[in-house]
């Protein structure tokens, strides 16, 4: 007949249990954080972790867990179709496309976050008088990325699309 273990509780438990485990095998917090991230939003790539070309960011949410009054936005704006390689800012609504007013508006500017001084291109689009309305950011590597950037996506917007 076999012998039935003793079953240790208690402080003995947690004792054996350390004792048997090696210094190198026990785990870190951090580590245990690292693992546990499924369900955590990666970093957000900003300018001054962000090299290469720029990367958009999901739809409807703020860099660098911000709100609309974290950024700054600059001038000068545009105020001729197709003029945007001097521009930093620029609305378009109600423009007319294939014969329709469509009733939309376009807006883009080059903004820097205020506390960390990361640039984006920053678009917003929608319906005009409508509730709700969409954005998105655009990390970029400096001003100068952010303003090509948002040149290029307001010629995209603009000069093939109608006159506004």
């Amino acid at each position: 007949m076999a012998k039935k273990k003793k079953r240790t509780t208690g402080r003995k438990a947690a004792e054996k249990s350390a004792a048997k485990k090696p210094a190198a095998a026990k785990r870190s917090p951090k580590s245990r954080a690292a693992r546990s991230n499924g369900a955590r939003q990666p970093k957000v790539l900003t300018s001054r972790t962000f090299t290469g070309d720029p990367k958009k960011l999901a739809k409807d949410t703020y860099p660098e867990d911000g709100a609309a009054k974290d950024f700054y936005c600059y001038g000068p704006a545009a105020t001729s179709d197709g003029e945007f390689s001097e521009a930093r800012i620029c609305d378009m609504g109600c423009f007319t496309q294939d014969g329709k007013d469509s009733n939309k508006y376009y807006h883009g500017a080059v903004v820097q976050h205020r506390k960390s001084k990361n640039w984006y291109a920053y678009f917003e689009w929608g319906r005009t008088g409508a509730r709700s309305r969409s954005f998105q950011f655009v990390a970029c590597c400096g001003e100068e990325d952010a303003r090509a950037v948002f040149a290029k996506q307001m010629h995209t917007k603009n000069d093939k699309r109608g006159e506004w």
